[in-house]
């Protein structure tokens, strides 16, 4: 799941929210709600330190709605859900900001594998206009010697 950020989040800070850049593109770590009347979080990593944050989705527009298949729909104990890769479930969350070293490796594997997913799912992409891209020009050339 990717989402853009589009809409300034409230800031106390001097200048601009330097947490997220617009336009940018970031990949969903899970997703928390509650109700139909609640906000609903994203869990993304923001630009200032490359932490993973609670950011609610009102102020990014999905661009790609696409769930990995692993990825789990929990019940948590304020009677909210989240749905995120198992890994994450359960106190993963505590566990990482307290600076567990285990939890910490984790998150960097996950991490890791969806963003690698996400590099290689381009690469194909780009493959696949190259190999149009030829195809096509192989197709004119066919076609004007005729």
């Amino acid at each position: 799941m990717k989402v853009k950020y589009v809409t300034a989040r409230p800031y106390k800070g001097k200048g601009s929210d330097p947490s997220f850049t617009f336009g940018r593109t970031y990949l969903v770590l899970g997703v928390r709600f509650k109700g139909a009347t609640e906000l609903t979080e994203i869990i993304v990593r923001r630009d200032s330190d490359a932490a993973p944050v609670l950011a609610e989705l009102r102020h990014f527009s999905v661009v790609d709605p696409a769930v990995p298949p692993e990825w789990g729909l929990f019940s948590l104990a304020d009677g909210s859900y989240a749905l995120e890769p198992k890994e994450f479930s359960g106190e993963f969350w505590n566990r990482y900001h307290d600076g567990e070293p285990e939890a910490e490796n984790v998150f960097e594997r996950i991490w890791g594998g969806r963003s690698r997913f996400s590099l290689h799912i381009a690469l194909i992409l780009y493959w696949r206009l190259i190999k149009y891209d030829c195809d096509a020009l192989a197709l004119d050339d066919k076609i004007s010697d005729t």
